[in-house]
């Protein structure tokens, strides 16, 4: 056995013996993580897409978290649920968090979310997807679409631009103004 909790065969069959002696009660939950037995099948629950996998072989890759115990088990399916997810999770934060998008609401479900990426995505085949809001509004269906990081962060730079030059049309005509006023008539 490699270590204490090295996944051999007797390991495995111990465990889903002594699951379905338990019944899958909640402190198997508590003891083991989120995992239950289905038909003297242990399955493992996946954080990303909420689906159970059967933990026989290769089903899930381990990354780093900061939950509990320090990891998170990813079912390897749900690698194509990555970006779109991250990409769900950040406009919701967005929308909660940072004053620009103060009145800016996601409207879509997470499902209906995904759906959409991967059908843009087999449309478009983006090398580095991004979603961008088509008009100011709310990320809903029909206002948003997946572009290219690049093209993004120039759009970002444009929008930028275009704001400071207005700011200075707005401080030159003011200084104007001001200039006008302060002017006092050379009478003689």
């Amino acid at each position: 056995m490699r270590g204490k909790y090295a996944r051999t065969k007797e390991h495995k069959q111990k465990m889903a013996e002594s699951c379905a002696k338990a019944a899958d009660g909640p402190h198997i939950r508590a003891r083991r993580g989120k995992h239950r037995v289905v038909e003297g099948v242990e399955q493992r629950y996946c954080s990303f897409c909420s689906g159970w996998f059967p933990l026989v072989g290769d089903h899930f890759y381990t990354r780093k978290c900061k939950s509990k115990s320090g990891r998170t088990r990813i079912a390897y399916d749900c690698r194509a649920l990555k970006k779109p997810l991250s990409a769900y999770y950040s406009a919701r934060y967005r929308c909660k968090h940072n004053p620009y998008y103060r009145d800016v609401e996601v409207r879509i479900e997470r499902d209906v979310w995904t759906a959409w990426w991967r059908r843009e995505q087999d449309r478009l085949q983006l090398s580095d997807p991004v979603v961008d809001r088509i008009r100011d509004g709310h990320y809903e269906e029909g206002n948003i679409r997946l572009i290219e990081r690049s093209e993004n962060s120039r759009k970002a730079f444009r929008k930028g631009e275009e704001v400071l030059k207005r700011r200075i049309a707005e401080l030159e005509a003011e200084n104007a103004e001001l200039r006008r006023k302060l002017e006092v008539p050379c009478g003689g």
